[in-house]
C-alpha cells in the first residue's frame, strides 16, 4: 500500500450526495487510508458487530479472522498499489463476541477530496453460505440413504450443519406415551438411543402442536425433565413428524448446551429435514407392518389345522403349510413346483384336476368342492375345499389358494349315524307299535306336567289326537277325571322325585288308579315321570259282586227260612179269607176283608221279590232286539195307567240276552218312575255310544219327578233302601243284579232339567265286553 502526506486524518466528504447514498446504503463500506479505516458506514459497523465510532482508525488486518488475515491484507495493499485483480472475493470477519461472519467484498481506489483511498464493499454472506451448506449437508444427508443410516446420516448433518450439540429422531412408541429415539446425535457423534417418557418434557409440548423454540432456558421451563439436566441442554427446539394422515407419529429435535438463536435459516433447516424424515418413518412403519402382518399371516398358514395349496395358473404348488405334509405325508420339496393333481389325486379321479384348472383359467372355479386324495403311503383321505382365485394387480388370474379339512372321520361317523339312526328308526317305530298296544293309558311327562309321550290308549281315553296332545299340560287335556286327579299328583311329586298312587272315579262311573312314578334318565337329561291310569271298574266290581254274593248268600238262607215259616201262614190265612167270603161281605165287614187281603197280597209281592232277589242267576242267552225288549216292558206297564213316550234308535245292534230279565229290568225301572213321578211321562230312550274304544248301548228312563235325593245316590241300589212309602227297596237292587249278570252298568242320576234318569249300558255282543 503506498503510502501519502496524510495518515489517519479522518475524512470529511464534501459531497453531500455521495454521503447520503454510502450512510444508507444497505451493503457495508469502508475508506481505508494507510491500512486503517478512515470512514464506516452503519451497514459496515453491523457486519463487524462495532460502532462506527468504533471503527474509525481500528487498523483493518485486526477485523480479518486470523487464518484469512495474511490474504486479506496481501490483497488490500495490491489494490492500493493500483494493481488489477478479480476485484471481488471472500473473506471471513471476526467479531468482538467471538463469532465468525462469512464476507463477499469488492475494492476500488477512488480519490476523495484529493486523498487516493480504497474503498471495500462488504456484504455479509454468512447467512447464505450457512443455507447453502446447510442444503448441500442436507442433500448429502437424504439422498438414497434409507432406515437406520437415514436416520443416522440425518442427525449427523442436522447437528453439524446448525451448529448444535444435540440431535435426534425420535418415533411415538404404541403405548402413546414415550418416545424411542431412532437416531442421535451427540458432540458430532452417533450415540445409543434410549427409550423415555414424554410426560412434563418439551418433547410432550411439541408432540401437542407444531415446531416448539426455546433458544435458553428450557430447564427452567420444564424442571422435571432429568434428561434435560443430565445433558445440559440450555436451548431447544423440536418439530413434530406427522404421517400422510396428518397424525403424529414423531419428532425430530435439535439441542444445545449454550444458546440457540431462532433463526430463519435453521427453521428451514429443520422443517426440510424434518419433511424428508417424516416420510421415511412413515415408510419404515408401513414396511414393519406390512412385515408384521407377513410374518402373522405366515403363522397363521403354518400353525393352521387345515390344509393350505396355493397353485399357480399351470396347477403347479408354489406354497403348502404343515398341515399338508402331515395330511398328505409328502415333504415341502416334494410337493413345490410338481402338479399337484398328478401327484394328489387318485388315478380315477385325474379329469376332476383338469376340470379344476379348466374353470380357474376360465372364471368359473368352484368355491367347495370335495373329494379324495392319495397319501404317500397309498392310503386315500377325503378332503373337503374352499377355493379362491388369486389376481395379479391386473386383474388376471395367476393362481389359486384352497383351504382343506379332513373330513373322512366325519363321513365315516356321519354313515355310521345314519346306520344307527336307521337302527333307532326300526328300534323306536317297534317300541312305538309295543307302546301303543298297551291298553293301558301311558304318558310320559316332564316335571311341569308337559306331555313328551303318549300311547294309543290314552288317545282313546282323552279322544284326542297324539299331536293335540303332546306339550299339553295333563290339566289341560280334559277338564274332568280322571285327567285332574293325575294333574294334582304330578304337582304333588314334582319336588319328591317318588312315585304315588291314587283312585278316583269319572263321570260314567269308571274307577281309575291312577300311579306316577319318577323316570330315572341321564344326569343331563330332564326329568321325566310316567304316568299310568288303570281302569280297575271290573276288580271294584268283582268286589262288590263278591260282597253282595256273601250278602245274598247269606239273604238267601233268611229268604229260605222266612219263605218255610211264613209262606204257609200266609197260605192258610189266604184260605181262610176265602172261606168266610160271604161272611165277609155282609155290611161292616167288607172294609175290613179288603184291607186283609191287600195286605196279604202286600206280603205275597215282599215275599216275590225276596225270592227274585236272592235265588240263584240261571240265564237263558240269545241273541235278541233290544228294541223289541223295550216295546214288550211299555206294553205292559202302560196297561198298568203308567204314561211311556218310546226314542229307539233305528241302528241298535243285537244282543246276547235273557230276553225275560231284561224285560223285567225295563218294567221294573218304568214301574218305578211312574210311581215316583205320577202326574208325568216316562221317557225311555236307547242308542249307540262309544267309551274308551268300545260300543256300548246305552238304555235312559227319565221322568220329571222329583229326583233323587242327592246324598242317596250312593245307596239306591242297596236290597231294602226306599223312601217311597209302600217301597220293599228291591226293585232297583233286583235292576242293578240284572244288569251286571249282562256285563252292564247301571247308574243313577237327577236331571239337569229336573227329574230321574236311571242309565244303564250293556256291551255290544260282537265285541268283547270291557268297562266304560
Amino acid at each position: 500500500m503506498t503510502s501519502g502526506p496524510v495518515t489517519g486524518v479522518p475524512l470529511t466528504l464534501s459531497a453531500s450526495a455521495f454521503k447520503e447514498i454510502v450512510d444508507h446504503s444497505l451493503v457495508g463500506t469502508l475508506l481505508v487510508e494507510n491500512e486503517k479505516i478512515v470512514y464506516a458506514n452503519a451497514c459496515s459497523a453491523r457486519i463487524f458487530g462495532r460502532s462506527i465510532d468504533e471503527l474509525i482508525g481500528f487498523q483493518l488486518g485486526q477485523l480479518i479472522h486470523p487464518n484469512d488475515r495474511r490474504l486479506g491484507n496481501e490483497r488490500h495493499r495490491q489494490r492500493a498499489a493500483g494493481r488489477n485483480f478479480t476485484p471481488s472475493y471472500s473473506i471471513r470477519a471476526l467479531r468482538p463476541d467471538g463469532t465468525i461472519r462469512e464476507l463477499q467484498t469488492q475494492s476500488s481506489t477512488p480519490t476523495i477530496d484529493g486523498r487516493r483511498l480504497v474503498m471495500i464493499s462488504i456484504v455479509d454472506a454468512t447467512e447464505r453460505n450457512q443455507s447453502n451448506s446447510v442444503l448441500n449437508r442436507m442433500a448429502e444427508a437424504i439422498g438414497s440413504k434409507i432406515g437406520e443410516e437415514f436416520f443416522s446420516s440425518l442427525v449427523l448433518n442436522l447437528a453439524l450443519s446448525l451448529n448444535v450439540d444435540y440431535a435426534f429422531v425420535a418415533e411415538v412408541c404404541d403405548d402413546g406415551k414415550s418416545l424411542r429415539m431412532i437416531a442421535v446425535a451427540a458432540d458430532g457423534a452417533l450415540s445409543e438411543p434410549i427409550t423415555y417418557a414424554m410426560a412434563e418434557t418439551p418433547c410432550q409440548t411439541v408432540m401437542g402442536g407444531s415446531l416448539c423454540w426455546y433458544p435458553s432456558d428450557v430447564q427452567r421451563l420444564y424442571p422435571n425433565d432429568h434428561l434435560l439436566v443430565a445433558m445440559g441442554v440450555n436451548g431447544y427446539a423440536g418439530l413434530p413428524l406427522r404421517d400422510s394422515n396428518g397424525r403424529g407419529i414423531g419428532l425430530l429435535t435439535i439441542m444445545n448446551r449454550g444458546e440457540l438463536p431462532h433463526e430463519e435459516s435453521r427453521e428451514a433447516a429443520i422443517e426440510i429435514y424434518a419433511v424428508r424424515a417424516a416420510a421415511e418413518l412413515e415408510r419404515i412403519r408401513a414396511e414393519r407392518a406390512s412385515r408384521a402382518a407377513h410374518a402373522y399371516l405366515d403363522n397363521l398358514i403354518e400353525t393352521a389345522n387345515v390344509m393350505i395349496v396355493e397353485l399357480d395358473i399351470e396347477g403347479r404348488a408354489t406354497r403348502v403349510n404343515r398341515m399338508v405334509e402331515e395330511l398328505t405325508g409328502y415333504s415341502r420339496d416334494d410337493l413345490l413346483g410338481k402338479k399337484w393333481f398328478d401327484l394328489m389325486l387318485p388315478e380315477s379321479r385325474r379329469e376332476r384336476g383338469v376340470e379344476y384348472m379348466d374353470n380357474l383359467r376360465t372364471g368359473r372355479l368352484r368355491q367347495i368342492n370335495e373329494g379324495p386324495i392319495r397319501r404317500r403311503d397309498g392310503s386315500e383321505r377325503v378332503i373337503a375345499w374352499r377355493n379362491s382365485e388369486i389376481r395379479n394387480s391386473d386383474g388376471e388370474i395367476v393362481g389359486s389358494l384352497s383351504f382343506g379339512a379332513d373330513v373322512t372321520e366325519r363321513i365315516r361317523v356321519e354313515r355310521e349315524r345314519a346306520r344307527l339312526q336307521e337302527a333307532l328308526a326300526v328300534v323306536a317305530e317297534e317300541w312305538q307299535r309295543t307302546f301303543d298296544a298297551v291298553n293301558t293309558p301311558i304318558l310320559v311327562i316332564q316335571r311341569d306336567g308337559s306331555v313328551v309321550r303318549v300311547n294309543r290308549a290314552a288317545c282313546d281315553l282323552s279322544s284326542l289326537e297324539e299331536t293335540q296332545i303332546l306339550g299339553k299340560n295333563v290339566a289341560d287335556i280334559r277338564p274332568s277325571e280322571p285327567w285332574q286327579t293325575a294333574a294334582q299328583m304330578v304337582k304333588y311329586i314334582a319336588d319328591e322325585r317318588a312315585g304315588t298312587a291314587a283312585e278316583t272315579r269319572d263321570e260314567l262311573g269308571s274307577t281309575w288308579d291312577i300311579t306316577v312314578a319318577h323316570f330315572a334318565g341321564d344326569e343331563d337329561e330332564a326329568e321325566r315321570y310316567i304316568l299310568v291310569f288303570w281302569n280297575i271298574t271290573g276288580i271294584v266290581e268283582l268286589q262288590e259282586s263278591l260282597r253282595r254274593s256273601e250278602t245274598m248268600s247269606a239273604m238267601g238262607t233268611i229268604v229260605a227260612g222266612v219263605a218255610h215259616e211264613v209262606r204257609n201262614p200266609l197260605f192258610g190265612i189266604s184260605a181262610t179269607l176265602d172261606a168266610y167270603a160271604e161272611e165277609l161281605s155282609r155290611p161292616g165287614y167288607q172294609e175290613c176283608a179288603a184291607a186283609l187281603r191287600t195286605e196279604v197280597e202286600r206280603l205275597r209281592q215282599v215275599m216275590q221279590e225276596l225270592l227274585e232277589y236272592g235265588k240263584p242267576a240261571a240265564l237263558n242267552i240269545a241273541r235278541g232286539s233290544l228294541s223289541k225288549v223295550i216295546e214288550e216292558a211299555r206294553a205292559n206297564c202302560v196297561r198298568q195307567g203308567v204314561k211311556v213316550e218310546l226314542s229307539l234308535s233305528d241302528d241298535l245292534p243285537d244282543l246276547l240276552m235273557d230276553r225275560g230279565r231284561l224285560r223285567q229290568v225295563f218294567e221294573n225301572l218304568i214301574d218305578n218312575a211312574g210311581k215316583l213321578a205320577p202326574n208325568s211321562t216316562v221317557r225311555v230312550s236307547a242308542s249307540v255310544v262309544i267309551q274308551a274304544g268300545s260300543r256300548w248301548i246305552e238304555g235312559r228312563v227319565e221322568d220329571d219327578g222329583p229326583g233323587f235325593v242327592s246324598d242317596d245316590l250312593d245307596r239306591v241300589f242297596e236290597p231294602f233302601f226306599s223312601k217311597r212309602a209302600g217301597g220293599t227297596g228291591l226293585g232297583l237292587s233286583i235292576v242293578q243284579r240284572i244288569v251286571e249278570e249282562h256285563s252292564g252298568r247301571v247308574f243313577a242320576e237327577n236331571r239337569r232339567e229336573g227329574g230321574a234318569c236311571v242309565r244303564l249300558r250293556l256291551p255290544i255282543g260282537d265285541e268283547k265286553a270291557s268297562h266304560p
